[in-house]
């Protein structure tokens, strides 16, 4: 069965690594990866799981004030859209989500 791709932009392989925040309890936060960005969101790996329509943060653990791209802000505000259990084990990341950002213009 062919997955029909809904993206309203193109998205840009990433790999940096990430702290995710759930902003109603931040002190619930797991690490993970951005796997690949566009205009209106993100695709994430991590380690927790996260209910959709949680808001979020989305904190680059390498940030660098001078970057570009993706790089030109150390946080990202959003909300989790969908979410499901990776296949792939191995890579020690159980859990992937889309995150749509709260303001895609800033983006």
């Amino acid at each position: 069965m062919e997955i029909k791709d809904r993206r309203k932009s193109e998205r840009n392989e990433y790999g940096t690594p990430i702290t995710i925040y759930q902003m109603k309890s931040p002190e619930r936060y797991y690490y993970g990866i951005i796997d690949n960005y566009g205009q209106g969101g993100m695709h994430i790996k991590t380690t927790g799981l996260i209910k959709e329509g949680t808001p979020v943060v989305v904190r680059l653990n390498r940030y660098e004030e001078d970057g570009k791209g993706l790089e030109e802000h150390e946080e990202y505000f959003g909300s989790v859209t969908w979410g499901r259990e990776l296949e792939e084990s191995d890579t020690g990341y159980r859990f992937g989500y889309g995150v749509e950002y709260d303001d895609a213009l800033r983006y």
